[in-house]
């Protein structure tokens, strides 16, 4: 059978393109939910206090893969101690948050809070509360990485390695517009060893960038 899950961390970039590729995910969209205003905007969540966080929603086959199995993936895909934080990336809509649909979802979320809990040094933040009205974000967010053809690793979870990353040397100097960049246009990333431009300037700690070569 179809459900849906949904998840906060981070970067919805970062963690669109860590689970499309699972397979028993039937759909992926980012998008916007929790806040207090309807119809956010990209613009409006960043810059008007909307309370707001950036959502990936999944659609999956639970013959495929269960529920239980996205959570595991969600503790690996970003760090759940930091409040509203991901890396250099501060803000309400940064926020580790799993909303649940019904409340198998709920149980499922609690008990793998506590059981990855071990696998961290820090207390884990995330909030677990019933899912609110998903607002799909515009149409140039979504598969962002898989369709500039960007590499994509996790930075965060336990026994994450960012000497794993790949050389510095293979992170070539780009100016391409609609390129991720950080506030200050600077990559972000372990191995961010160069600056590009954008029109897009939004913040995606949870992944760096680069040319497949």
């Amino acid at each position: 059978m179809i459900q849906k899950a949904l998840f906060g961390a981070g970067c919805f970039w970062g963690i669109e393109e860590h689970f499309r590729k699972m397979s028993g995910i039937i759909k992926t969209e980012v998008g916007y939910s929790g806040g207090n205003t309807k119809n956010p905007t990209y613009e409006s969540v960043c810059y008007q206090n909307t309370d707001h966080a950036e959502v990936l929603q999944l659609d999956f086959d639970d013959e495929i893969i269960s529920y239980s199995t996205l959570v595991d993936e969600f503790w690996k895909c970003h760090d759940p101690t930091t409040i509203d934080r991901q890396g250099p990336d501060i803000g309400r809509q940064y926020r580790s948050v799993i909303y649940y649909f019904d409340e198998f979802q709920k149980k499922v979320a609690e008990t793998s809070k506590g059981k990855h809990q071990t696998s961290f040094n820090n207390m884990i933040v995330t909030e677990i509360t019933k899912a609110d009205t998903f607002y799909k974000a515009e149409e140039y967010h979504q598969k962002y990485i898989q369709k500039r053809a960007l590499i994509y690793e996790v930075n965060f979870g336990p026994g994450s390695n960012f000497n794993s990353s790949p050389s510095a040397s293979k992170i070539k100097s780009i100016s391409l517009n609609k390129i991720a960049t950080s506030k200050s246009n600077s990559f972000i990333g372990p191995k961010a060893t160069s600056a590009a431009s954008s029109g897009d300037l939004h913040n995606c700690s949870n992944v760096y960038f680069s040319f497949k070569f």
